[in-house]
């Protein structure tokens, strides 16, 4: 069995958290749960901890950051220095100083991956990216975002992901392609938005591709949630796809 160990236990975090510990993913015991404040559920349940060396101690296989990107950047190095790191965080990167601390942590033998997150399609963008002179564009819009409207930013991955929060779906396209600096931006900021529209435009020598993704909002099932349990599931399979 794989021990897994989570760095948060929020709306992300507490579905995985539950779906290893009842067994519905096969091949994996839950670990240590890294929390703010372990004093509240200590009492009853001494998985949960807010305490990184007790969690070390526990020596998981995998650990798993669901808490965000404040999180990430404070247990990164020490997450990759003791077993093999998930992350939902990827915009985390967009801090040149972090990516640079990411970048030394990872020659030290560690293994970090991202997680898709709310997109899927992401092995065609890696795939369009084998071309050096093909080009990756993200629109971030919202449901009903007319396709001629004026969006309200337009930069690379790394300047949305610096200026706006909540865009680890840009992030993620980035650097599975051409990295935050050489992929184009058209964001739509409406903070409170319900609904939103990601969409993906891919033009290389090998072929052009359109992926278009509308995450379920809150309080509705996590299409986050989903792409943790699909890696995990991956993982364990024998059989791999992709």
């Amino acid at each position: 069995m794989t021990s897994v160990s989570i760095i948060g236990a929020g709306h992300i975090g507490l579905p995985v958290i539950d779906a290893i510990a009842s067994g519905s993913v096969a091949g994996y015991k839950l670990g240590k749960v890294l929390v703010r404040d372990g004093s509240k559920r200590a009492a009853t349940d001494e998985t949960y901890t807010d305490d990184w060396a007790a969690l070390a101690a526990s020596k998981p296989d995998l650990i798993i950051e669901l808490a965000g990107p404040s999180a990430f950047k404070t247990y990164a190095e020490r997450a990759i220095a003791t077993a093999e790191t998930w992350s939902i965080s990827s915009g985390a990167l967009a801090d040149v100083a972090f990516e640079r601390v990411i970048t030394r942590s990872l020659a030290a033998d560690g293994r970090l991956r991202f997680l898709s997150g709310a997109i899927g399609g992401l092995d065609a963008v890696t795939a369009a990216a084998v071309d050096p002179h093909s080009e990756i564009t993200i629109t971030a819009a919202l449901a009903d975002t007319a396709e001629d409207a004026e969006p309200d930013f337009v930069g690379t991955a790394r300047e949305t992901v610096t200026r706006f929060e909540g865009v680890n779906v840009v992030s993620a396209i980035a650097l599975a392609g051409h990295g935050l600096d050489r992929t184009q931006v058209r964001y739509f900021h409406r903070p409170n938005a319900e609904q939103r529209r990601f969409v993906v435009n891919v033009s290389s020598e090998h072929g052009n591709y359109r992926l278009v993704s509308m995450p379920t909002p809150k309080p509705g099932p996590s299409a986050v949630v989903a792409s943790v349990l699909s890696a995990l599931r991956a993982r364990a399979s024998r059989m791999k796809l992709g």
